[in-house]
């Protein structure tokens, strides 16, 4: 199988895990209302983002060397808040707010991270069918790591873009 093809798998698989994340943190907002008054929305800079959004998507990446154990908990963790932060805003009426602050940075933030959980993905079956006997298996190993690099660097540029999008131009 090609490496295309498997990250488009692997990736697909990562879909369905951040909806279901997501879903399920809206069903613990609506169980769990937080009045949006009492939050605390500090004042953000683009390299304060830009780290702590780097941290997030270099712990997705890696995570795939550690059979994507780690990838999987801090993607359904920022899935699960993300999915109760915007019940939030759309239950309490402030649905206008989440579409001015979090949407225009939310296509560049989630193809990111989602690219680099796919990856992790990819990464760990890799991984497994080395641990398997790789003779055994038939592995095509040509142009992974190049491909690997090339899609986290298109990833990571993405990163960049929502980081610079949600300090400079959406603001909640």
């Amino acid at each position: 199988m090609g490496f295309l093809k498997l990250l488009f798998i692997k990736t697909c698989c990562i879909l369905m895990i951040s909806l279901m994340a997501f879903l399920g943190g809206g069903l613990l907002a609506r169980l769990r209302p937080y009045p949006l008054s009492k939050a605390i929305i500090p004042n953000v800079y683009l390299n304060e983002l830009l780290w702590n959004n780097t941290k997030v998507w270099l712990t997705l990446l890696l995570g795939g060397f550690l059979f994507s154990i780690p990838t999987t908990i801090v993607l359904v963790i920022n899935y699960g808040i993300f999915g109760w932060s915007a019940a939030q805003y759309l239950f309490q009426g402030f649905g206008n707010k989440l579409l001015t602050a979090v949407i225009p940075h939310l296509f560049f933030e989630c193809f990111s991270l989602i690219t680099a959980a796919g990856i992790a993905l990819t990464i760990t079956h890799y991984e497994l069918c080395f641990l398997q006997n790789s003779q055994k298996r038939n592995v095509d190993t040509g142009n992974v790591v190049l491909l690997t690099l090339s899609m986290a660097f298109i990833s990571w540029i993405s990163l960049v873009l929502a980081a610079i999008i949600e300090t400079y131009v959406s603001h909640i």
